[in-house]
């Protein structure tokens, strides 16, 4: 009986902290792939500026970026980090910021990609009305 009682205890704690420590390495940031198009054609030489932020109410102070080339395409590398607890339930969803800079002209938008995280994202980005990316696809490993 009091063996259960502990395991109950244990049971309760760690639904409390909603993770429990386990050292592991997971993805910082899933590989991106996309185009940037403005009236369906390619956009050469954006900047295209990519930031993960652990909820909606943070601001990306660190862009990572990278220039479209000659059909509009940009590549982000899949981005590993270590993380010491592993979430067991909550809000898993990160927010993504996608920047586009052009001629003077930046913008932004965001996206939520959820868990599990995804190792890979193809987006194609529209800038004719503002910033619009849609995802085609999603790795997930």
């Amino acid at each position: 009986m009091y063996a259960v009682a502990k395991l109950t205890a244990l049971i309760v704690v760690l639904e409390l902290m909603a993770c429990v420590p386990l050292p592991h390495e997971e993805i910082g940031m899933p590989e991106l792939i996309g185009t940037v198009s403005e009236n369906g054609l390619p956009v050469t030489g954006a900047v295209v500026m990519y930031c993960r932020q652990a909820n909606a109410r943070e601001t990306c102070n660190s862009f990572d970026s990278t220039n479209t080339d000659k059909q509009g395409q940009f590549h982000f590398p899949k981005k590993m980090k270590f993380a010491v607890m592993l979430p067991i339930y909550g809000d898993f969803f990160d927010q993504w910021t996608i920047k586009v800079r052009r001629k003077e002209q930046e913008l932004v938008t965001g996206f939520t990609l959820g868990l599990p995280a995804p190792t890979k994202v193809i987006l194609a980005c529209e800038i004719t009305e503002g910033l619009k990316c849609q995802q085609l696809s999603r790795t997930d490993d």
